[in-house]
């Protein structure tokens, strides 16, 4: 006759629980890293030129491990894996939004453009990353003036979650 080990909870050496189940038998993994970052202010926002220019998410919803830079609009792998990433923002173009989710600042691993005006631009990829591996959201629109993008979390964000 064989046995079940029952695990509640699995603690790493500093204490944190990583792997919890709970009383259904669903694995339920708290520490995992994620994040969602968006504008700290809201409405119509200007990035002041037609150039690519980094995403300015100061304000998270949240943010499991705190690897989202709130002062450099950036996400920093805490360790190797395979990660989601999603990008978006809401644009005022009349010709052209597009926008690029980039690693350590040059590697383009997500593109997307739009060219209908007042329409939402959004981009997504799985990335293998290894640890301190850096991923920003960049934008850029064809007509720069006041109303470039629309700074709120449910229509300009970027966000992400270790997959494993």
């Amino acid at each position: 006759m064989s046995s079940i080990l029952k695990v509640d909870t699995i603690q790493n050496t500093g204490g944190t629980t990583g792997l919890s189940i709970d009383s259904s038998g669903r694995p339920l993994t708290p520490a995992r890293p994620a994040f969602k970052a968006y504008s700290s202010s809201s409405g119509w926002q200007s990035f002041g030129s037609t150039n690519d220019t980094k995403m300015p998410f100061a304000a998270t919803q949240h943010n499991v491990g705190g690897h989202w830079d709130t002062t450099n609009y950036k996400f920093v792998a805490p360790c190797n894996g395979v990660y989601l990433f999603i990008g978006q923002f809401y644009h005022d173009a009349n010709t052209e939004a597009q926008i690029r989710i980039k690693r350590n600042g040059s590697t383009v691993d997500a593109f997307a453009s739009d060219s209908t005006q007042g329409d939402t631009v959004q981009t997504s990829t799985t990335l293998q990353l290894t640890t301190n591996d850096y991923m920003e959201l960049w934008g850029k629109i064809s007509n720069s003036d006041a109303d470039d993008w629309y700074a709120d979390p449910s229509y300009s964000y970027f966000c992400s979650y270790l997959i494993g």
